[in-house]
């Protein structure tokens, strides 16, 4: 995928995410948005990674980390235990 595709998806799914993904909780600040990680893992379907691989693209430099309204990139397990707990169990795992 080229890089303004690249962009082009996750601006897009940044706005889906948006209206789909579940209301951060009222009782503690996220460290991360929960649009945001969902977000995070549509382009992880989109490009087949692990959440390794994830996070390894997230730490190259250039605009993806803006587009997501990232500071910092999170760790391979904050976005699996996002997507098992909001997602569901089965999905989102690879063998």
């Amino acid at each position: 995928m080229m890089d303004h595709e690249l962009l082009r998806f996750s601006r897009l799914a940044e706005v889906v995410s948006r209206h789909v993904a579940p209301a951060p909780s009222r009782f503690a600040t996220p460290a991360y948005a929960p649009a945001a990680l969902f977000a995070l893992l549509l382009l992880r379907e989109r490009l087949r990674l692990t959440y390794h691989g994830l996070k390894d693209l997230l730490r190259l430099p250039g605009q993806l980390r803006r587009v997501f309204g990232l500071r910092a990139v999170p760790d391979r397990a904050t976005m699996w235990r996002f997507a098992r707990r909001h997602v569901g169990p089965t999905c989102w795992t690879r063998p």
